[in-house]
Order: structure tokens, then C-alpha cells, then sequence
């Protein structure tokens, strides 16, 4: 249809113009998109969500730099470890592992008991 057809001076129709398989191809496009993202990992959406230009350089470099959004150095479980290899479960209430224990998260916390019970079973203690 030319533009004459539409009326003097009036534009037509966009999916005229440019033809209805484009915007099915497009739609398509979205949803695959769409799908992957939600496979997409954890730390991969976080990088997307602290990316948008609704997220302030000050808000994104706090929330990177924030000791709480970071998993528990290995070092730290290994010196906590060391010291109740080397003086038992005592060592746990010194104030430098109770330090330590209180900057572990979930996950290094676990490890720790694991290793602990893993550690007495091996010595015989109770």
C-alpha cells in the first residue's frame, strides 16, 4: 500500500512497512533471551542488576566492597583450624578465633564444625 493510500501526508502502518515476519522473528528473539536469562547465575544477575542505570556508582562499590556479600577467606578457616588442631576445641573460645568465627559465614561455619567433629572422631575425644 502506498502512502497516498492512508491519507495525504499520514505515515502508514509500521508493521507495513516493515512486514509482520520481523516482529515475530523479534518477539521470538525476546523470549529466547528472556529464557536464558533465567538461567543466567547468581552472580551474573547481580552484575546485571548492579549495571542498570537506576544503581549509583556509590550503591554499586558498596555493595561489591561489603565484607558480608563475599565468601569467608579459606585462610581464616585454615588458622581456625591450625589452632584447634594444636590446642583442641579450647581454642575456639581464644578472643582471635572467636574474632575470625564471628566474620565466617554459613558455609565456612559448617566446614569448620565438619572438620572439628571429623578431627575429634580421628583423636578419640568425645
Amino acid at each position: 500500500m502506498s502512502a497516498l493510500a492512508h491519507g495525504a501526508g499520514r505515515e502508514p502502518p509500521i508493521n507495513e512497512v516493515i512486514g509482520g515476519d520481523w516482529w515475530d522473528a523479534r518477539r521470538g528473539a525476546d523470549r529466547k533471551r528472556a529464557a536464558e536469562r533465567q538461567h543466567e547465575s547468581a552472580a551474573v544477575q547481580r552484575a546485571r542488576r548492579l549495571l542498570d542505570n537506576s544503581v549509583s556508582l556509590e550503591r554499586a562499590w558498596a555493595e561489591l566492597n561489603d565484607p558480608r556479600n563475599r565468601p569467608t577467606p579459606q585462610v581464616t578457616i585454615e588458622a581456625i583450624m591450625y589452632c584447634v588442631g594444636e590446642r583442641g576445641v579450647a581454642a575456639l573460645a581464644e578472643p582471635g578465633n572467636k574474632e575470625r568465627l564471628k566474620t565466617c559465614d554459613a558455609a565456612a561455619k559448617r566446614q569448620i564444625r565438619e572438620r572439628i567433629a571429623r578431627l575429634t572422631r580421628e583423636r578419640g575425644e568425645p
